[in-house]
């Protein structure tokens, strides 16, 4: 048997170039200037590997191009690049696995142990002792068992590699091993398409590579863990149902080793059955092609023992065993990232992990946005307004919006209404701009349909008006059922990268004396649930008294606070609505400072001090104190001794009063011209 070591990367084309720049995905955001190709520093070159893949990515190059352009520097390095570092740095700059590269797989991410998965399997198994394997088994060889084994694994004398031990191993034509298997160890359990390959650590030749292993023929499953050898054989029964086992021997030491017949089957089906088998306890490492299993009947050089088969059924001649229950893989998909390695402090990479923007300053890809606003707020008109403008990518409110295609689903309008309104708003035929009216419908669209529409129409922006009309949320002031049911429209924009705008009514009462998070009626679940709540208040402080005006008092999760409030207009004529910024307000104005005072408050059951609210807020401790005094005095929040310090006052919000769940029509939010 000859003996190996093992790989290097290929020597990479120093001629690649960047190539053109790919267009922006976001027409009209494009990042600074390109600066210089980072050079690497006298050490983390890790890090520089990371740095460099952004930089490919911010200069348009594509993954597999960024992936030459790093691997083809010849500049001085304080050490090699280790195998699939690249790769890795190229996958998490461009949000992607790593793909793998010759003689090279990519690794998958494992889930956790679930006990309760693998109690349940042992239990419902088939079989309970290693002694029963037997019942179920085609005649065992007596004689030169390895050797007839491995024929009957690998018919047709196919190109083998064999180990004695991990170090010591060949490669060869089955019949040329003639009798010496019988005292060999290890089997790779796939056909080998060559003699050698180039080992992944240097490139050097070896019989035992990724690169000369064939496709998947055998899946190797081990329970090392498992100290019970007929919990092993139990667990290995139990997955008979996923794929035909067929042998089952014993390492000469502490466990089973099984292999399944995978030949032939789709990677992603032979992945999903063993990512269930490592949640009951396998040992992973047996995913990869050209790892070794115990040969079956051949000889543990470490133990002295021989590795003894408990269980045959090879070309399924026998019967198979009897099929438990339906395998389900319903374990929670843990997928945990190392912060040690994402974290970054390039100024560049923290502005582009931030998701495009549709609209400067409110709104970006794959938000779930909320409109809320009282009537006579023109909320309706100011959604749609919105959806024009992103719809041809102009602007809005003096804001930029970059464009994509626009679906609008409105339930309260009559289809003319709604015509009229949009030809009002838009000054041309808004290209891109679709819409639906499902006021009166018998069936409504579901959360699926919704997300193929999406998927085949290539729509970036989802208005949904209004959000109580779709029959989503079933108990609109039910904390709980309101959270859960409200999480559509987060698969939604996980599933399709759409951007939803929802539009919503004010609680009872018009919503301008409660703050910006608790303005929507129903559950309160409702302020911590969206990405951004654009809430509009009325106000008669804009200079045209024939106009409508309301503030637009915005709580942003992925954007600065505003200090200035655009004011925001709405004009009409018989034929036009011109919907503008007339000005801006104050964020310190009186009024929106009582508002995001209650919504501070409004998240906070246990309620908040003075130096926790000036801090938050960035107001100084007199003018919040003089604020929280008008709060008193007005009925809405109440002050309190602070339980954990006796010189300290808490305040919080007055309880509100239960709200009539019944749901009113659908108010008329602006004046008919």
């Amino acid at each position: 048997m000859a003996t190996t070591t093992s790989q290097s990367n290929s020597t990479p084309d120093p001629s690649v170039s960047a190539g053109p720049p790919h267009p922006s995905p976001t027409p009209g955001w494009k990042p600074p200037s390109p600066e210089p190709f980072p050079e690497p520093p006298s050490d983390g070159i890790h890090h520089w590997t990371l740095s460099a893949a952004w930089w490919c990515k911010r200069n348009g190059l594509t993954a597999e191009n960024a992936r030459k352009k790093i691997e083809a520097y010849d500049g001085k390095l304080r050490r090699p690049l280790a195998p699939g570092e690249v790769a890795e740095s190229v996958a998490k700059a461009y949000g992607t696995e790593p793909k793998p590269s010759s003689g090279r797989e990519a690794k998958p991410r494992w889930p956790l142990f679930n006990k309760s998965a693998r109690d349940h399997a042992v239990a419902i198994s088939p079989v309970q002792r290693i002694v029963d394997l037997r019942n179920y088994s085609q005649p065992i060889p007596t004689d030169r068992v390895a050797q007839q084994v491995a024929e009957m694994l690998f018919p047709g004398n196919p190109l083998v590699c064999v180990g004695g031990t991990p170090g010591v191993f060949g490669t060869a034509l089955l019949a040329d091993f003639n009798d010496s298997l019988d005292e060999a160890s290890f089997i790779v359990p796939s056909p080998m398409t060559a003699l050698t390959g180039r080992r992944q650590s240097d490139g050097e030749p070896s019989a035992h590579t990724l690169e000369n292993t064939g496709s998947r023929k055998y899946l190797g499953v081990e329970f090392d863990k498992e100290e019970s050898l007929d919990a092993q054989a139990a667990l290995i029964a139990h997955l008979a149902s996923g794929a035909p086992l067929v042998s089952i021997c014993y390492s000469g030491n502490k466990s089973l080793h099984a292999l399944y017949d995978v030949e032939g089957h789709p990677e992603a089906a032979v992945l999903k059955l063993f990512r269930y088998c490592v949640s009951l306890g396998a040992d992973h490492a047996t995913w990869s092609r050209c790892q070794f299993v115990r040969l079956p009947g051949g000889w543990n050089v470490k133990t002295n023992r021989r590795q003894e088969v408990h269980y045959l059924n090879i070309g399924n001649k026998m019967a198979q065993l009897p099929a438990p229950p339906e395998l389900k893989d319903d374990t929670f998909p843990w997928d945990l990232r190392d912060g040690s390695v994402t974290w970054t402090d390039n100024p560049q990479a923290l502005y582009d992990l931030s998701d495009p923007p549709i609209v400067d300053g409110l709104l970006r890809e794959k938000e779930v946005v909320t409109v809320v606003g009282a009537a006579k707020t023109s909320k309706t008109w100011f959604a749609l307004a919105v959806a024009l403008a992103v719809a041809i990518g102009g602007k809005f409110i003096e804001r930029t919006c970059y464009k994509r295609k626009v679906l609008y689903l409105d339930y309260e309008l009559k289809e003319g209404t709604f015509t009229r309104r949009m030809s009002m708003l838009a000054n041309a035929r808004p290209d891109g701009f679709f819409y639906q009216c499902l006021r009166g419908s018998l069936r409504l669209p579901t959360v699926d349909e919704i997300v193929t529409l999406i998927e085949s129409e290539k729509i970036g922006l989802l208005v949904v008006d209004s959000l109580y009309r779709t029959g989503w949320i079933t108990e609109e002031n039910n904390n709980d059922s309101t959270g859960r049911e409200l999480t559509v429209l987060q698969q939604i924009t996980s599933r399709t990268s759409c951007t939803i705008i929802t539009v919503d009514h004010t609680a009872k009462g018009g919503g301008n004396e409660r703050s910006a998070v608790d303005a929507a009626r129903g559950a309160s679940s409702k302020g911590g649930f969206y990405d951004a709540i654009l809430v509009l208040r009325a106000t008669d402080k804009g200079p045209d008294p024939e106009a409508t005006y309301a503030i637009l008092d915005p709580v942003l999760r992925d954007w600065p606070r505003l200090k200035e409030l655009p004011l925001v207009s709405f004009s009409w004529s018989a034929v036009r609505c011109v919907v503008e910024c007339a000005g801006q307000i104050s964020g310190n104005d009186p009024n929106l400072v009582a508002a995001r005072i209650l919504d501070y408050l409004g998240a906070d059951d246990d309620g908040a001090g003075i130096k926790q609210m000036s801090s938050f807020l960035g107001m100084s401790e007199t003018s919040l104190r003089r604020a929280l005094e008008q709060l008193i005095t007005a009925g809405k929040i109440l002050k309190e001794a602070d339980p954990h310090h006796k010189q300290r006052s808490i305040y919080r919000l007055v309880p509100l009063p239960e709200e009539d769940s019944e749901k009113p029509p659908a108010p008329s939010d602006a004046p008919t011209p």
